[in-house]
């Protein structure tokens, strides 16, 4: 049979499901896998029959009986993606097809794990499972806070565990899967609710207009597809303890599965519980699978797409007759909220709050305005103020370059935080690759500071007499310590800076910090002097320097270093022309020295 319908996608979405009764099913459970059931309970699907077997009242199996227009290389891809996730990663808790009775007890075929069923309409495929612990068809809003980080979890155990599997059959058209978003456009015509189809068409043009361009360039493996309430058993609390489900699985991008997750877990969610419920699930995805930039900014059109493939083919099947209205079109409300939701938001909104960010921003000037004032109101007074009148916000950066949100590139010759240049690729791999492992501090033995001590120590001049490395973690505290030893060896307490000089935010160098003074008085242990400018001129005598000391001392202060390295200080300072290469490296605006 021909596994693709007239419209273009897989067919099993355009046929009736199975219609067996109990009694037929009890039946069949006998002459297929030798299961003797006193009864069976219709536990509802899509496109397929699923029974729960019983013993008088004791569960005792699960029966599915397969679509007859399913292909049967899926149902086997199925299998074999089930038994790869079981040799990965034995502790994910997966409803495994049973062997039919005659099958080699070791064998790896899986067309030994389905029973053919020829009918007047064409084959089915029965197939039998353990009853998994738990309860099936828990409603999103029951799952607690913290399942909600345990489901992202779960899908990222199951995405990461089929990395390295592949089947023919994973390279199908399922609806479902959003990288088809845009074929569900010729199923507008059947959703009746004329609010829930503008929204729908609202949805499917943003996602061609941002997502498919893209879409090559995203990571791309076979994947559950389908991990919802639907399709996993869950205990009290709402966390997995059975997955049953694998008729959705294809190739495609990896965030489909974070696209189905999202669009179950929030439905009925709206405002800003939407938003914080989907940080909660996609930080648990991310505790295994970091998400990439262009991934984690694209997660509100997916989740939009998500929501309008479920309102597209639901009233699809239900106006066709192939499904209950009622039961196939219990999501579209909810669905419609979160797609509301998000527009209500806007896109980069919606972007930044799943912890996303643009490259460019289409917005106005006045949401740096706006961000400014939310950084005044939650950072206080006491933060340094912003460095310029007009404020740029960033979004990116790169080498020296930084991206603003209107897209202007700015050369960095400022920030003090990147010693080798923003976005290193080595760099942030080796933080990323740490912070994965452990992340502790020296009080504990871990090779990894020890190497990186002795590597730093290899590259002092020999004699110097530098052999000790003290990791700190900022420029403010490099600079506390250096005072700290400054002081603890001369027994001297004075301090002197040029104008307008910054060192740090700890309490003794922040003393140090004239740009940090604002209305406050100056400390009486700093005296300033303005230091000199060779390219305009300007100090270039050491009286300033001579006259600020001057004061010190008329205060009963020395600095806190020998008077003859501070002179010397000053006056390569004026005269740089005297310096030697290897003495350029002296910070002329840090501590003295």
């Amino acid at each position: 049979m021909d596994a693709t319908s007239p419209t273009g996608f897989d067919a099993v979405l355009a046929t009736a499901r199975p219609s067996f009764d109990p009694a037929q099913v009890v039946d069949l459970a006998e002459r297929t896998f030798a299961v003797r059931a006193t009864g069976a309970r219709d536990l509802g699907s899509e496109r397929d029959q699923t029974f729960l077997l019983m013993d008088s009242a004791a569960p005792i199996a699960v029966m599915k009986l397969s679509n007859v227009a399913e292909d049967p290389a899926t149902l086997d891809m199925e299998a074999l993606a089930v038994l790869h996730i079981a040799g990965v990663d034995s502790t994910i808790p997966l409803a495994i097809p049973w062997l039919a009775p005659g099958a080699p007890a070791e064998s790896t075929d899986p067309t030994d794990r389905r029973v053919p069923l020829p009918t007047g309409d064409g084959v089915h495929h029965v197939r039998m499972y353990d009853v998994l612990p738990g309860r099936g068809r828990i409603e999103a809003e029951d799952v607690a806070d913290d399942a909600l980080g345990e489901w992202g979890e779960m899908v990222a155990r199951v995405g990461r565990a089929l990395r390295g599997f592949f089947h023919p059959a994973a390279r199908r058209t399922m609806l479902w899967d959003v990288q088809h978003t845009a074929r569900t456009r010729a199923l507008l015509d059947t959703v009746a609710d004329r609010r829930h189809r503008d929204l729908v068409e609202r949805a499917l043009d943003r996602f061609d207009d941002v997502v498919v361009p893209v879409w090559p360039s995203l990571r791309a493996q076979v994947v559950h597809g389908d991990l919802t309430t639907d399709n996993a058993i869950v205990d009290e609390a709402g966390r997995i303890t059975g997955i049953v489900d694998f008729g959705d699985m294809s190739h495609t991008a990896l965030v489909t599965d974070i696209a189905s997750l999202l669009d179950s877990l929030l439905n009925g969610r709206q405002g800003d519980d939407l938003f914080r419920a989907g940080r909660l699930v996609l930080d648990g995805y991310q505790r295994i699978t970091p998400l990439e930039p262009g991934e984690l900014a694209l997660i509100g059109e997916l989740l939009a797409a998500r929501a309008a493939v479920t309102i597209a083919i639901s009233s699809f099947r239900a106006q066709r007759g192939l499904e209950d209205a009622g039961f196939a079109e219990r999501y579209n409300e909810g669905v419609a909220r979160t797609i509301e939701t998000l527009l209500d938001a806007g896109w980069d909104e919606a972007a930044r709050r799943f912890g996303g960010r643009r490259t460019t921003a289409s917005g106005p000037g006045d949401q740096r305005t706006d961000l400014a004032a939310r950084r005044e109101a939650v950072l206080g007074p006491a933060m340094e103020s912003l460095t310029y009148a007009e404020p740029i916000e960033v979004v990116s950066a790169d080498g020296v370059w930084i991206t603003a949100t209107d897209g202007r590139r700015y050369l960095d010759a400022y920030n003090n935080v990147p010693c080798v240049g923003h976005s290193h690729p080595r760099v942030a791999e080796a933080i990323a690759r740490q912070g994965r492992l452990v992340t502790t501090n020296i009080r504990y033995l871990h090779p990894a500071a020890i190497e990186l001590a002795e590597r730093l120590v290899a590259t002092m001049p020999a004699g110097s007499g530098l052999d000790t490395v003290m990791f700190v973690n900022s420029g403010s505290e490099a600079n506390d310590v250096a005072w700290r030893l400054a002081t603890a060896y001369t027994g001297h307490r004075g301090a002197m800076c040029t104008a307008f000089a910054y060192h740090g935010v700890t309490e003794a160098t922040a003393a140090l910090s004239p740009e940090s003074w604002q209305a406050s008085r100056r400390p009486d242990h700093v005296e300033t002097w303005e230091p000199p400018d060779r390219y305009r001129g300007t100090n270039l005598d050491p009286s300033a320097f001579e006259a600020a000391l001057a004061r010190l001392r008329d205060r009963g202060l020395e600095p806190a270093e020998e008077l003859q390295v501070v002179v010397q200080v000053q006056r390569r300072i004026v005269a740089p022309d005297s310096i030697k290469p290897p003495d350029v490296v002296l910070d002329v605006a840090g501590l003295v020295p």
